[in-house]
């Protein structure tokens, strides 16, 4: 009798000894006769053979979910959807009644935490109602929130709570020094990336872009910024939001989204003011839309999000303006990237002057409108004033 599996005879007799000696430290030891010619079942081990042929996705992560406003809602529910083990907070109880009475009955992986303090798990995380264990896969916390104060505070405030090994993850959009502060701070805080190694606490920005629309649909663009392990680690559960790209180190992710919404905010001023133009000269906005379409003034704004009503069907200009993206929020995203052009001493002409009209609309009251509404101030301006409807739309 052997200890050792006996090797086919295609094997090299020279190689023998090695191969054999290499099974008798990484296999268990298996009785075989002299004349056995069947390679022992116990190699490769249970578990590599399982682990080799699984086609299985890991489970998401239990989620903590801060902020349930108009962008923050419809992604929360991808997650839900997703069967992800999630806690949702909002400083407005309304907000979190108006989220938890949306869902569906069976939605029984939620929790509407009454605090910021409850939206963090108690330790050790516990699955509910039979769901498999979750106890080892680390907790991600998003936040979704609606200026740089709302995001530093709720960082700080549940920093000390945080259990080792998860992620932070900001979807607001603030500004990239911001971020980078608060990156440093929590990698500076025991347990953090920066502190006392392994298991650490890490913040990664992720602001997107897309909407409200491709919120609800999972196609947001993701910009991360932070440690490519960690952007790595949260791919899989971003990925049921949209598509994320990792774009750099901390702060970066701020920094592109600054950049894109820089262009959206001037080309979409540019297209109303073209839209006004041309159609206090005679050609009506679906016409002008047209030829933009299949011409050099093709854009996202043209295309998709068109600010004259009845050009582009489900656009906010055909609901009076009302949802989408706010005056308000494409302002302050204006002046992020202006504080970025002042202390790069990089100019800033453009996003100057589109700056100056979305804060004059604001000025005038018009700050909750979508800032396709851009539209209507042109026209307001205009010696013709504001037809209800844009002409030949």
């Amino acid at each position: 009798m052997t200890l050792l599996p006996r090797w086919p005879a295609s094997c090299s007799t020279a190689w023998r000894p090695a191969m054999s000696r290499l099974a008798s430290l990484y296999c268990p030891l298996v009785v075989s006769s002299p004349t056995a010619t069947a390679a022992p079942r116990f190699w490769p081990p249970a578990w590599w053979r399982s682990a080799a042929t699984s086609t299985a996705a890991p489970p998401l992560p239990p989620v903590s979910w801060v902020g349930v406003g108009a962008m923050g809602t419809p992604m929360a529910r991808r997650l839900v959807d997703a069967g992800v083990h999630l806690r949702v907070f909002d400083a407005s109880p309304e907000a979190v009644g108006r989220f938890t009475d949306s869902l569906p009955s069976s939605a029984g992986h939620v929790h509407a935490a009454t605090s910021l303090r409850d939206v963090l798990p108690p330790p050790p995380l516990q699955a509910k109602h039979g769901d498999p264990p979750v106890n080892s896969i680390p907790l991600v916390l998003i936040t979704m929130l609606p200026s740089p104060a709302a995001v530093t505070s709720t960082i700080k405030a549940l920093l000390p709570r945080t259990p080792p090994g998860a992620l932070m993850v900001d979807m607001s959009t603030i500004p990239p020094d911001v971020s980078r502060s608060l990156a440093s701070l929590v990698a500076a805080t025991p347990g953090g990336q920066g502190g006392d190694g392994g298991g650490g606490v890490v913040l990664l920005d992720a602001p997107v872009s897309g909407g409200t629309a491709a919120a609800a649909a999972g196609t947001l663009t993701i910009m991360a910024g932070g440690p490519a392990d960690a952007v790595a680690a949260v791919t899989p559960l971003l990925s049921q939001l949209g598509k994320p790209t990792h774009v750099g180190a901390a702060g970066a992710g701020q920094i592109v989204k600054a950049a894109n919404n820089l262009v959206l905010g001037v080309s979409m001023a540019a297209v109303a003011e073209a839209t006004a133009l041309a159609a206090a000269a005679g050609v009506p906005p679906a016409v002008t839309a047209a030829v933009m379409g299949t011409s050099s003034g093709r854009c996202w704004a043209t295309e998709v999000y068109h600010p004259a009503p009845g050009v582009v069907a489900g656009a906010p200009a055909g609901r009076g303006y009302t949802g989408g993206f706010r005056v308000e929020l494409m302002r302050k995203d204006l002046g992020i990237a202006l504080g970025m052009g002042g202390h790069g001493a990089t100019p800033t002409p453009m996003a100057t002057a589109a700056e100056g009209v979305y804060r004059s609309m604001c000025e005038k009251g018009g700050g909750g409108k979508d800032f396709s509404g851009v539209l209507e101030y042109v026209y307001k301006r205009g010696k013709g004033g504001l037809p209800t409807r844009a002409a030949g739309a």
